[in-house]
Parts: structure tokens; sequence; C-alpha cells
């Protein structure tokens, strides 16, 4: 049998964002190498560089368009086996009457959807199914979750999870969807899961912190985030978002922390600098503020919204003349910041 892994695709499509789409996912449906070309001709001069398995190709393309690929891949003895899938619209019968006498092993009606792909990828492949069927499910909820198409992923984790309710990535992922969609015990009972089944996972630990949050459980939030951060110490962007989701719940203390972590992590982060100001402000500990909002302004000198959290920080310490000195610099970068304006007729 085989893998759709072990395969060389080559997408050929000139609209530029329908060839990254279908190329996004192929790629989650785990093919190989995915080659890309915006018109036929550049199609045929990769078909006789690279070994190819599989072409995907849209019917209308400038220079030379799909049929007319078609039939040169067809009557070419080296390239003729290559499995070929044509994109159509749905409403083109004659393209695909001319496809089906060129030899095309398949149809693909735009716009393109990741299940259907899937089958027809399936289909070129003599109809044995290229994947577990708990990882092609897992594949396309996480593409689903991806684009935002919250329901449609938790079917497919629900049916991941009937394939193979022992894989802690399942549970992780739907515990995340869950997450999104508000039902936060749900999602609690899917990361407890996926913990339970992979405890080294940081990724579960980061969202499991998420939910604690969001149930307003700081300390628990805490733990987990501390065991995630051990487990791998340098994922500065799950590490972010747990600071910023504790100090968009007023958790300061606790998001100080984070970001003092990820500011480790990269310390030339100016929007990092300031969100640290804003945190330790709302703390109260204002001259601390101060020192983030230099750290960040060195980095970007000219940003307002930097000049103007300062002004803030200056205000908060009675230091009226640099308040008002700051204030007048961010109305000079932007004179249309109307809360600078404001803050500066009252300070």
């Amino acid at each position: 049998m085989q893998l759709l892994e072990d395969l060389n695709l080559l997408i050929v499509e000139d609209m530029e964002s329908t060839r990254r789409s279908i190329g996004e996912m192929v790629r989650c449906l785990g093919a190989g190498v995915v080659y890309s070309a915006g018109n036929g001709l550049s199609a045929l001069k990769l078909l006789k560089e690279k070994k190819i398995d599989i072409v995907l190709s849209d019917w209308e393309m400038p220079l030379l368009n799909g049929i007319k690929l078609l039939r040169a891949v067809r009557e070419d003895p080296a390239l003729r086996r290559i499995r070929f899938i044509m994109l159509t619209a749905a409403n083109d019968k004659k393209a695909v009457v001319q496809a089906s006498q060129g030899g095309v092993n398949s149809y693909l009606i735009k716009p393109v959807r990741i299940e259907i792909l899937a089958e027809k990828l399936r289909d070129c492949l003599g109809g044995n199914h290229p994947y577990q069927m708990d990882l092609y499910h897992l594949n396309i909820g996480d593409y689903s979750l991806e684009k935002g198409n919250l329901k449609q992923a938790m079917d497919h984790f629900q049916k991941a999870l009937h394939h193979n309710p022992e894989n802690s990535r399942i549970h992780l992922s739907m515990g995340e969807t869950q997450h999104k969609l508000g039902d936060l015990h749900a999602a609690m009972k899917s990361l407890r899961e996926s913990i339970r089944l992979n405890n080294q996972c940081a990724q579960a630990h980061f969202a499991k912190s998420m939910v604690h949050i969001d149930l307003d459980e700081p300390k628990d939030a805490r733990e987990e985030f501390d065991i995630a951060i051990e487990i791998d110490p340098q994922d500065l962007k799950r590490c972010t978002a747990v600071a910023q989701a504790f100090l968009a719940h007023g958790y300061v203390d606790e998001a100080t922390s984070a970001f003092k972590i990820a500011l480790n992590l990269d310390p030339h982060d100016a929007v990092l600098y300031n969100k640290m100001g804003i945190a330790l402000r709302k703390s109260g500990r204002f001259e601390e503020a101060l020192e983030q909002y230099k750290k960040a302004l060195a980095l970007r000198p000219d940003d307002p919204t930097l000049l103007f959290n300062m002004s803030k920080a200056y205000l908060s310490l009675e230091m009226h003349l640099k308040a008002r000195k700051t204030l007048r610099r961010v109305l000079e970068i932007d004179p249309d910041f109307k809360e600078a304006e404001e803050l500066l007729a009252v300070c």
C-alpha cells in the first residue's frame, strides 16, 4: 500500500491563494513533498525535473491550460503513469468530458473541501486508504480548527476518538476546540485525559492553564503553566499567550511572572516589554513599569502607544512635567491620537 507521506505532489493553479490553500490541505493530510506551479508550462518543466507522483491541476490557466497539460503528461512515456486530478468548476461539464477522454484519474470541484480532497487522493492510490483513520480525522479536524470551523473540527475529533480513544493528541485538540466553543468543563475533561495519556506534552499543560484562567482558578493555572515551562522552556508563543490571558483576567502577579519568562526567551520584543509594563502598572509598581517602557522604547523609540503608556506611569508617580513632555511627543508623532490629546488637557 502506498502512503501519502511517501509521495510527491504537484499543485498547478494560477491563483496564488487557491494554490496556497490546497497546499495547506495536502500537507495537513500528510503529503510528503509538495511542489507548486502557477501555469501548465511551469508545471511541465517541474514534471520533467522532479519525481512527481500526483498532479492536482486547475483547468483554466495561462500559457498552458489543464487539459493540455494532462495530454502532455499522458503522451510522454516517462510521465504517463503519474496520477492526475483535475480541478473544475461545478457546472463545467465540458471540462469533465474532455478530461475524462484525456485520461484524468479524478476530479475536484472548486472550492476544494479537505474531506473531498482526501477521498480523491485515496481513490488515486487505488482505493486503499493511505491514512490510519484516527490520524485522518485528526488531521482534518486540526485543519478545520485552524480555519475557525469549530463544529466541523469537533465532528472529526469525535470520529478520530471512535477509532483510537487512547490517542492523547486527539483529546488535546478536542479540548482546545471545546475551550474555543466556551465549553470549559468539557475542555478541562478532555485536557485531563490528554495529560493522563501523555503527561510530558507541554501543549496540553499550556492549554489546561488557559482553561483554568477562564474558570477563575489562577493558582491551578499557574501550576499547569509551571509544568508546561519545565517540559518546554522555549515555547515563547504559548508562554506569551498565557501571560496575556492572566493579564486580561486581572491576575497581574501571574501575568508579570509569565511575561518575565517570555522576555528571557526574547529580550528584543518591544511588545512584550510594553505588556510587562502594563501588568506592573496595574499592580501599582509604577517605577518598575517605567523601566519596562524604557526598554521597549529603546527598541521602538517613536512608538506612540509605548510613549502614551509611559506618560500614564509618569502621572501615577505624579511626575507631571515628564508626563506632559511625553504626551506632546506622542502628538508630534501622531496628531490624531485622541487619548493622548485628552490626557494632556487634564494633566
